[in-house]
């Protein structure tokens, strides 16, 4: 994929992306500037995003605001236990203010099918 993205620096380039939790990701921070020379530490981490695809049939890419949202997922990720508490009724979805759901309500006998 990279050799894609290389190929293709100078069009319009969309690509698919995942976030790969495994992925090595080398960092360059910025510790010094001595005489105009720059002097740089490698940081070392997992976790970055991997190309999954070139997408051929889109030629603008998605707007800004898609991008947040995706990160913003990342910040309020579910886990598969808290996904099992949700569901059961014992736990709201995190950072999403709406009224509790009538189908685990009923399910908890709370509510009849009538008022529904």
């Amino acid at each position: 994929m990279e050799n894609l993205i290389k190929k293709n620096k100078q069009e319009n380039l969309i690509l698919e992306v995942y976030w790969k939790e495994t992925k090595p990701v080398s960092i360059l921070k910025l510790i010094s500037k001595e005489n105009g020379i720059n002097k740089y530490q490698i940081e070392e981490k997992q976790g970055g995003w991997e190309a999954k695809k070139q997408r051929v049939d889109k030629s603008i890419p998605n707007d800004r605001k898609v991008f947040d949202s995706v990160c913003k997922s990342f910040g309020q990720f579910v886990s598969i236990e808290d996904l099992m508490q949700i569901i059961a009724g014992k736990m709201k979805v995190p950072g999403v203010c709406i009224r509790e759901n009538p189908f685990v309500r009923r399910q908890q006998g709370w509510v009849s099918y009538h008022q529904l």
